[in-house]
């Protein structure tokens, strides 16, 4: 109930090239890019920074392995980055 089970994502390395707070807009804009490219990617990355969820959780869902979500969710959020500090 109270933040047993749930691990803290954080949001750092999104921020632009000068060390600023990501825009939300800018951010719901990437990650609908991301989506139209890596779908998985996308629904890993949002998984886990919107819905709090772990590795086990996400395979469960999307039934992929642990594996699969890591690697989705380490290349989807370099994806993330790249399209952030490209607009």
């Amino acid at each position: 109930k109270r933040s047993g089970a749930w691990e803290r994502i954080s949001l750092e390395g999104l921020a632009d090239q000068g060390g600023q707070p990501v825009d939300i807009l800018d951010l719901h804009t990437a990650l609908e890019r991301l989506a139209e490219q890596e779908p998985r990617q996308s629904q890993v990355v949002e998984y886990r920074i919107f819905g709090g969820l772990g590795e086990k959780e996400i395979a469960e869902l999307l039934d992929v392995s642990e594996r699969t979500v890591r690697n989705d969710w380490r290349l989807g959020r370099a994806r993330l980055v790249k399209l952030l500090t490209s607009h």
